[in-house]
């Protein structure tokens, strides 16, 4: 019975920890671009996307939680130079503090 108590306890303050957690985090936005992007070109698969776009963002001492990439489905793609919008929007949950260096880095709220 005293085991079972103590377990609970711990499973309740891992719970209350996680949460408090998420409640720091921000989504960010980046509009990707065809090849003008700090972690390379755009035309890779989205998990080495996602891997590079974590690597950098910590190189930058940006905590990363979640990388998602999303089509806008809005944008119609007429400009191919490097500088120019794919249509793509990468998503990452950051810890709110980091959100100062993530609009450094051209990440919007």
């Amino acid at each position: 019975m005293r085991n079972n108590i103590l377990s609970i306890t711990i499973l309740l303050f891992l719970a209350i920890g996680f949460s408090a957690c998420e409640k720091n985090t921000i989504w960010v936005y980046y509009d990707e671009t065809h090849c003008s992007d700090k972690w390379g070109v755009a035309k890779v698969p989205d998990e080495e996307k996602i891997k590079k776009i974590k690597e950098h963002l910590r190189s930058q001492q940006i905590h990363v939680i979640k990388v998602e990439i999303n089509s806008d489905g809005r944008l119609e793609v007429t400009c191919r130079a490097c500088h120019c919008e794919t249509g793509v929007i990468i998503k990452c949950k950051i810890n709110e503090r980091d959100l100062f260096k993530a609009t450094n880095e051209n990440f919007y709220k």
